[in-house]
Parts: structure tokens; sequence; C-alpha cells
């Protein structure tokens, strides 16, 4: 299911930046909540 996603969105340059923007601002909320919770542990 997921390659197939890829591969539409390989076509339309658009939609795969905009993909690649939304898993990267998703790391790093989930990085810098991590971070977080290891200062406060």
């Amino acid at each position: 299911m997921y390659k197939r996603m890829i591969f539409r969105d390989l076509k339309r340059k658009k939609s795969m930046n905009i993909i690649l923007l939304i898993f990267v601002v998703l790391s790093a909320m989930f990085t810098a909540s991590s971070v977080n919770n290891i200062v406060a542990v």
C-alpha cells in the first residue's frame, strides 16, 4: 500500500515534496518530545 502511494507520488513531484515535508515535521516533533522526556526524567 505504502509503496503504491510512494510510486504514484514520485510521478508528481509536488505531492512527494509535501509528503516528505510532513514526515520531516513529524519526526522533528517526535524527537523533540522524546528529548524533553529524557531531560525531564
